[in-house]
């Protein structure tokens, strides 16, 4: 396996925890009133953190592809996507600039660990 790729590999499971980390958050973490093995007595509207929940699933879920060497077209995608929300919020201050960051680092690194997936090609004669 040539470094590239390793180091791709392990840019995956780094993304993968951010993800659940994120996921975790966003799901359980910022709900106030949930417990687990209790049924909620109302569902509520859609929150900012249910939507910041799902991007995290989707993170871990992506990053996880990556770290077992599938999901190349979802991995560029998803990190090109990131990269490109991360340099708009930091050209308009929409959020904190550490935020900002955080976003576009992630993405870059799910970017490029998806490009290290490329397969073996031959050479050019």
């Amino acid at each position: 396996m040539s470094l590239a790729r390793s180091l791709g590999r392990v840019g995956g499971f780094v993304v993968a925890l951010v993800g659940a980390a994120v996921a975790y958050f966003g799901l359980v973490a910022a709900a106030p009133n949930f417990t687990l093995g209790t049924r909620p007595d109302t569902v509520g509207p859609l929150t900012a953190f249910d939507l910041l929940g799902v991007g995290g699933v989707l993170l871990a879920v992506v990053g996880l592809a990556v770290v077992a060497g599938r999901g190349r077209a979802a991995a560029v995608s998803v990190g090109g996507l990131l990269a490109v929300v991360g340099f708009v919020v930091l050209a308009l201050p929409l959020l904190a600039w550490p935020v900002a960051l955080a976003v576009l680092a992630v993405g870059l690194v799910l970017f490029f660990a998806g490009a290290s997936l490329n397969g073996h090609r031959p050479d050019a004669a």
